[in-house]
Parts: structure tokens; sequence; C-alpha cells
């Protein structure tokens, strides 16, 4: 028996459902060019695919046009259409992956069941009011992380649209089990496998995407063997508070006086495997479950410790540059890797994790004409044209927050943040003119791969407070977001609208 006419295709409504899919195609091609200059064009065509969804179900009714062929269309459009864009801004975009992982399972799941329903039953099932609703919320959520990215609004848009999804999926479901599992004992073994099936595959598919995205990126970037001469001409001067407790130094001196240890189940069961300075040599030994921790008595704190070694070590900054190409643009990025012993609470005397990593980047474009810089402030970032930076004899300056060692432009109170995504505010960060370290106070030591230390996976510090990785592993909240395999996807997502 056939449950819809072919022939329905030249109708109005079902036209425009298949015109929603065709816009998916530019959109897609706007994403990837990674040209934000036209996302003028791209919003027009996100609004104009908008409006045939709300068309084809209005002219549908208006015009007597109600189809089983549209029945089908118009949530199948739908599906492929926010799917394929979605997708896109994963990957071109970093669009939060669960939303679309979910999203599609979800859509994926209802097909499913409605082939099942509409066999059994011999009618097309139709998008029913939550869907569309859920429909609606996403297009809405994507619009905002268009627009307003980073925001509050976008956040709360983002968790609406998830709930959303989880709503609107649950509520299909019960539609298809009332006519695919009548019987009460199998309707709830039904659920519990759905259930764990759901969970297992959502968390290994929204991993896979992350490593996917990750180790799939338009960039190419690799080591200027010969830079000391550029790594000199913009070698920062960096400005502590008066009361800074620790100063970058060199790597050795923890590492000299650390223990390397095992995790375990239970902190009291940790294992003491090695000395810290075995990471010099034979870091690949040690993987992510392992953690350094200092070597001290239990009535020396860290800053005792600190104090007694410093003398015998000289300040150090770690430099490094690289070649970055994306969609055909190539790029120079300098890299300034601060190490410190400690970081305390903010702007308080409390010591709140050993070890602390910072850097500052500078962009430069081909023919080394510097256009942006890069400030990391604790897992996040900010970012700045070059023009808008102070600079003292020739020399970029950086201002570094008491205590906590993040990166400013200025002087003065600075709102800190817990996340990635600059929203859970916890107090703040001050930055003042004190101790000052200018390149010739300092020593400017070259980086790259082939370290081995550079290589070790595991946490600098103790697992429960630090939870800190090294440069080439830094920035744990978003593995996507590293500073020293993409510096420039970091760059795209601390840019501020006055650097655009």
């Amino acid at each position: 028996m056939k449950i819809f006419n072919i022939k329905d295709i030249v109708l109005i409504p079902n036209l425009l459902s298949l015109l929603r899919i065709i816009l998916s195609f530019p959109i897609v091609t706007i994403l990837i060019s990674g040209d934000k200059n036209l996302d003028i064009y791209l919003i027009i065509l996100l609004l104009l695919a908008a409006a045939t969804d709300y068309f084809d179900g209005f002219l549908s009714r208006k015009l007597g046009q109600v189809t089983e062929l549209g029945k089908i269309l118009d949530p199948i459009a739908d599906k492929i259409a926010m799917g394929v864009i979605l997708v896109a801004l994963i990957f071109f975009r970093n669009f939060p992956v669960f939303l679309v992982v979910l999203l599609i399972y979800r859509d994926v799941m209802i097909l499913v069941f409605g082939l099942f329903v509409t066999k059994k039953t011999m009618k097309a099932t139709s998008a029913n009011f939550l869907g569309k609703l859920n429909t609606t919320i996403v297009a809405i959520t994507m619009l905002s992380f268009l627009l307003i990215p980073g925001t509050i609004l976008f956040t709360i848009l983002y968790f609406i649209s998830i709930i959303s999804i989880i709503v609107s999926g649950i509520n299909y479901y019960f539609v298809g089990e009332k006519i695919l599992f009548p019987k009460r004992p199998t309707k709830w073994f039904a659920r519990l496998i759905l259930i764990i099936f759901s969970y297992y595959l959502l968390t290994f598919i929204t991993d896979w995407i992350h490593e996917l995205r990750c180790n799939t990126k338009s960039t190419i970037y690799k080591d200027i063997s010969d830079s000391d001469e550029i790594l000199k001409q913009y070698s920062p001067v960096f400005y502590h508070s008066k009361e800074e407790k620790f100063l970058p130094i060199k790597v050795e001196s923890f590492l000299s006086n650390a223990k390397l240890v095992r995790k375990s189940a239970f902190i009291v069961f940790d294992q003491t495997l090695s000395n810290g300075r075995e990471l010099k040599s034979s870091a690949n030994k040690f993987d992510e479950n392992y953690y350094l921790k200092i070597d001290r008595n239990f009535f020396a704190d860290i800053s005792f410790k600190y104090n007694q070694i410093k003398k015998y070590y000289p300040l150090t900054i770690y430099a490094r540059a690289l070649k970055v190409e994306k969609l055909s643009k190539k790029f120079i990025v300098l890299q300034y890797w601060l190490f410190y012993w400690a970081s305390n609470m903010g702007s308080y005397n409390i010591i709140w994790h050993e070890c602390d990593w910072e850097v500052v980047m500078y962009l430069l474009d081909d023919k080394l004409n510097p256009i942006e810089a890069g400030y990391s402030q604790h897992y996040y970032g900010e970012v700045k044209k070059w023009a808008d930076i102070a600079i003292e004899n020739g020399k970029p300056v950086v201002y570094v927050s008491s205590g906590g060692h993040s990166m400013y432009f200025n002087t003065g109170t600075h709102k800190s943040y817990l996340d990635n995504s600059k929203k859970l505010q916890l107090g703040s960060d001050e930055c003042e003119n004190g101790i000052r370290l200018a390149p010739e106070n300092y020593v400017l030591e070259s980086i790259n791969d082939s370290l081995s230390w550079i290589k070790y996976k595991g946490d600098w510090g103790l697992p429960i407070t630090t939870k800190l990785k090294g440069p080439k592993f830094r920035n744990p909240n978003n593995v996507c977001l590293t500073m020293w395999s993409d510096p420039l996807e970091w760059f795209d997502k601390y840019r501020t609208k006055n650097t655009n």
C-alpha cells in the first residue's frame, strides 16, 4: 500500500521543504571558508531557511495541501538542514559538541521509531508541537552563537536547547511506545535498554567527535628552528606586584626538587616512583596518571622551599616561534611561556596550588608585522590588537596578577573566572607596576616538541588542588584550545569584538 503520492513534490509547501535542504549547502560553504566578513550573508541564509520551515506548514494548511509526503518531507528537511549546519558549526566555529550529538541522536531515533510505527499503522507520523518548538529553540541558539557568542544569554539558550531536545525526544518515544510496546513488561524493559544504550553511545560519540575535531584541523604549524632574533625582538617586559612571592624560573629548579608520583584510587595509596629530574630524559614513560609534588618536610611550605633554592637558578622565560598556515593564510606565532613554582589564591597569601604555567602570544603576519597579542588568564585568555597594547622601549608590556599570575594588558583590578568561557566569576586579579622584569633581567630559552619534559602528560603539582598540564597540553578544559598545537584557534576563541 502506497502511503504518499510522489507527484505531491511540486506543491509549494513541499518545494519549500526541499529549498530548506538546498539552502544548507551555501550556509556550510560560508562556514568552511572561515571568512567572518561573510557572516551577514550567513545570517540572512539561516533566517531564510527558518522562514521556509514556518511557511511550508502555514501554506500547507492555508492552501489545503496537507499531504502524506509533506508529513514525511517536512521533518526530514528539518533534520538534514539542521544536522548538516550544526556539524559544520562544530568543525569550523567550535559549536558545543554535546548539543549537536544529542540532537542528531534524537532525530535518528525518531526516524527509526517512526519507520516502525509507519510500517505498523500504514500512516506517516507528522511533526508534533514539541518537535517544532525544539527546532525553533535550537535555531535561535544557533543564531545567538553566531551573533552573541560567549554571553550569558547564549548559555541560557544552550541549556534550554538541551532540555528541549530531551523532552521532545521522550515525547516522540512515548507516542511510538504505545504502538510498538503495548504490554507493560515489554515497555519497561525497552525503556531500560534504551537508557543504558543512549548513555554509552552518546558518551562514545561525543568523545570521538571531540578527538576528530582536534585531529582534523585545517591548521598547519611548524616550529621555526632559527628564531632567536625575532623572539628577542618581541620579548616582553613583565610587571609583577611588589608582594609577589614567586617569579618565573627555570623548570629544572622544580624538577630537581620534586617527586614523580603515580595516582591511585585514593590519594593515601599514591606511590612515589621517581625523582622529577627523570622528566628531563624520559618523560614518555610517565603518562597522565602521574603527578609532580615538591619533596619537602611537613613543616616547610612551598614558599620556604622556593626561597631556599631560587638563588641557584636564573629567572627564565621559555620562548617558541612557529609558522602557521590556515586556509592559505600564513602567520608567525611567538610564544613566551612562564613557569612558576606555585600560585596563590588571587591576591591572597594562600597557596592554591603547586606550579603555574602561563603564556604570552603574539600573532604576526608572514612579513613579521605584529597583528595581535594574546595573554593567558588561568584557563581562559584575552586578545587585543597590537595597536592597543602597551609598549615600553619598543617592547610589549605584560602585567602579571598578584599571586595568580594571569597576564593582563593594563594595571588595576580585573575580574577572575573559574571556567574557560568566563562565566563563573570568583574574586578578582590585581595588577600593578611593581617588580619590573625586562629582557635584560631574564634568560630567554628556546623550547620545542623535542624537549623531553615538554612531552610529559601528567600533572604539574598535586592532583587535588592543581590538575595543571604543561605547555604542550595546557588548557585542559578544552583540548582543542591548546595554545601549543593550535594557537590560532585560541586566538579565535578569545578575540574580542574590538579586534575584528
